[in-house]
């Protein structure tokens, strides 16, 4: 009789097991599915705010100026900017409100106009996090065209972010990216590019 417990508890677990590594295969399938669909909706997103842009003229921020940057709706979602880092060859719009950094990019606080725009963003529509050094060039370009042309001044490494850890004066440009499988983030402060 106890051996049957014991088998019957043994093939228990056996199931149980297989169940759960059949489970977490079917989260990944579907983290790794549901992340490809983002970058996707992203492309289209560029595309539609793309074909939309007026010319695009240089800009640069400006303390005292009004900081209301105006939105492009876009299949029911306002954007505010495209955000750009040409080395990287990579595209990304950038949602008005905070809310879903997974999907697409998203506005912190702040504005590009008055140098006080934190912006964030999952890791997975922007792998090129790692690959970024001091120097390195990424712009962004409003809805009515003024391209405001950055330069990364510093990279800092966090477990995580609250509006404190993000505010900087000294940077008019914050932009931090969630790490995809950790409690991680890259916070990169950036200057004007002169």
């Amino acid at each position: 009789m106890k051996k049957t417990n014991r088998t019957t508890l043994r093939n228990l677990c056996i199931v149980a097991g297989c169940a759960l590594i059949v489970g977490a295969l079917a989260l990944l399938i579907l983290s790794v599915a549901s992340r490809s669909l983002y970058r996707f909706r992203c492309a289209e997103y560029v595309s539609a705010i793309g074909a939309t842009l007026p010319p695009v003229e240089n800009a640069v921020p400006e303390p005292g100026r009004n900081n209301t940057m105006p939105v492009l709706p876009v299949e029911g979602v306002d954007f505010v900017a495209l955000l750009e880092l040409p080395a990287f060859q990579t595209r990304l719009p950038v949602c008005n409100q905070w809310g879903s950094p997974e999907k697409y990019p998203c506005r912190f606080t702040g504005s590009a106009y008055d140098g006080t725009l934190i912006v964030g963003v999952q890791e997975h529509l922007f792998p090129a996090a790692e690959q970024l050094y001091v120097g390195d060039l990424l712009t962004l370009t409003d809805m009515t065209g003024n391209r405001f042309s950055y330069r990364i001044a510093n990279i800092e490494i966090h477990e995580n972010v609250e509006a404190e850890t993000l505010q900087d004066t000294d940077h008019p440009l914050t932009l931090f990216v969630k790490h995809s499988f950790s409690s991680k983030y890259t916070v990169l402060r950036l200057d004007v590019a002169l």
